[in-house]
């Protein structure tokens, strides 16, 4: 039996929208319009998400909810810019958006035990 799932280094393109809420397209055109955005690639060409691509697709997801366009986002998302009203409520929001993440986890992790228990 496999211990606990803690955090996973890397997230494919279909947990990212799963955990965020979003279709894989808008996530392949965020990936487009937001520099910072750039998932590694497997040796087969699969995008892998790291734990800070997943928050950063958070981020970009909160702005967009708050009605920002994406020329805004972008420069809110540079390493040196951003207002700290904002970098505030985004924080904010992605912080809900981590607690979803960490329901989805558990929820995953307790599906995987009834696998593993055939009582699924």
């Amino acid at each position: 039996m496999e211990g606990p799932k803690i955090q996973r280094l890397y997230y494919s393109a279909g947990d990212v929208s799963e955990i965020v809420q979003i279709p894989t397209h808008v996530l392949r055109s965020w990936e487009k319009k937001f520099p910072r955005l750039k998932p590694s690639k497997s040796k087969s060409g699969r995008r892998l998400f790291k734990p800070h691509d997943l928050n950063l697709v958070m981020e970009i997801k909160a702005l967009k909810g708050k009605g920002y366009t994406d020329e805004k986002i972008c420069n809110l998302l540079k390493p040196t810019g951003g207002e700290e009203a904002v970098k505030h409520e985004v924080s904010t929001k992605t912080e809900t958006a981590r607690k979803d993440y960490l329901i989805f986890d558990i929820y995953s992790g307790l599906k995987e035990i009834l696998h593993i228990l055939d009582l699924e």
